[in-house]
């Protein structure tokens, strides 16, 4: 029997042409292991994706300033720490273990010629070995210069 797995969905700004923007979508933690792969139905062609797997862990001490990427919570006296246990485009599988976080960057690139404006839309899908995991529908809006 597979785990149901939602992740939020994912909202761009409106973009013109030729703009590079990048979103994202987690699960904090993974509640069974799975491997996972991923694609982008629709958005004609437009999105990129990268999918990782992390384990946070608690680094004791008491930074002044925590470096990019870390977060440290007020009167932890640690910080939270993030190494990635495994990557993939999507179409390489994924390996997850119980309890990890999963990440999923989405990176569009608009073309630089003359488009349409309007809507554009597209869907991540992520598909698993051991999750359901619903379509992740999203649109960006394309915007005359």
């Amino acid at each position: 029997m597979s785990t149901l797995v939602k992740f939020p969905g994912v909202a761009f700004e409106d973009v013109s042409y030729g703009s590079v923007e990048s979103n994202r979508t987690s699960i904090q933690k993974a509640p069974t292991a799975a491997t996972l792969t991923a694609k982008i139905i629709g958005g004609n062609g437009w999105v990129t994706l990268v999918m990782s797997a992390e384990k946070f862990f608690w680094e004791p001490g008491k930074p002044t300033e925590p470096p990019p990427g870390l977060h440290q919570p007020p009167g932890t006296g640690g910080v939270m720490v993030g190494i990635p246990t495994a990557t993939s485009n999507g179409v390489e599988p994924l390996p997850v273990n119980v309890g990890e976080s999963v990440f999923v960057l989405l990176t569009l690139n608009v073309p630089t010629q003359h488009l349409t404006p309007g809507p554009v839309d597209f869907t991540l899908q992520i598909e698993s070995d051991n999750w359901t995991v619903p379509p992740i529908p999203m649109t960006v809006t394309v915007i005359a210069r």
